[in-house]
């Protein structure tokens, strides 16, 4: 090629833009918004991957009762005001209110929808009444019967059965997560057994809280 030669003591075109190119890249890796997606993980020797990214959090359904087996007949509280025990209030979120039942509650069941169908991957209540009475301070839940065992069932024909805790000390939410996601519009909660509260003459069963968790 014809022309001016290029001086000794600077690098030629191609060696200048491969080294400008190797620090821009150098740069992104080392701080930048690309580094944080194609950086190397140094303990593995691998570009990570969408595979290595944590997997979504499942989130609580909003649910409505669509029928229940039984209600138990109001009773009065303390400053003489009526209770009464719908099945809505086993889905309201709010600790004072439960849906109950009389007797030990064996084979009752509360059905509940969802606005649409869901992969369904956790399901769990309160299997108790967590009321504190506002009046003289009461707590019903060691007081009444509390669940022992449920069966959850599934619009799919899927049933799943859960062991709960009656520790009259243990008053949260008691989740069960499912073997597979299952797909579902709908959940039915089955009692199959309880347990006596303290005193032993209160025979009523409780759900204070339900929640079911699927994948968004």
């Amino acid at each position: 090629m014809s022309g001016a030669a290029w001086p000794a003591d600077r690098p030629t075109p191609l060696v200048a833009a491969a080294a400008l190119a190797g620090a821009a890249v150098t740069g992104f890796v080392g701080g930048g918004v690309l580094g944080s997606l194609v950086a190397l993980d140094h303990d593995e020797g691998r570009v990570p991957t969408v595979a290595d990214a944590a997997p979504a959090e499942p989130v609580a359904l909003d649910l409505a009762v669509v029928a229940a087996s039984c209600e138990a007949e109001p009773a009065i509280d303390t400053a003489g005001n009526a209770v009464d025990y719908r099945p809505g209030y086993a889905v309201d979120g709010d600790a004072q209110t439960a849906w109950r039942c009389a007797g030990d509650g064996v084979g009752e069941a509360l059905e509940l929808e969802f606005d649409q169908r869901a992969s369904v991957v956790e399901v769990g209540l309160v299997p108790g009444y967590t009321k504190a009475d506002p009046h003289d301070g009461t707590e019903w839940y060691p007081l009444n019967r509390r669940l022992t065992e449920v069966r959850w069932h599934f619009d799919d024909g899927t049933t799943v059965e859960q062991e709960l805790d009656p520790d009259p000390e243990r008053r949260d939410l008691q989740m069960l997560e499912l073997p597979e996601p299952v797909d579902t519009a709908s959940v039915t909660v089955e009692i199959l057994a309880s347990v006596l509260g303290k005193t032993g003459d209160r025979s009523v069963v409780a759900v204070s809280d339900t929640r079911v968790l699927a994948l968004p």
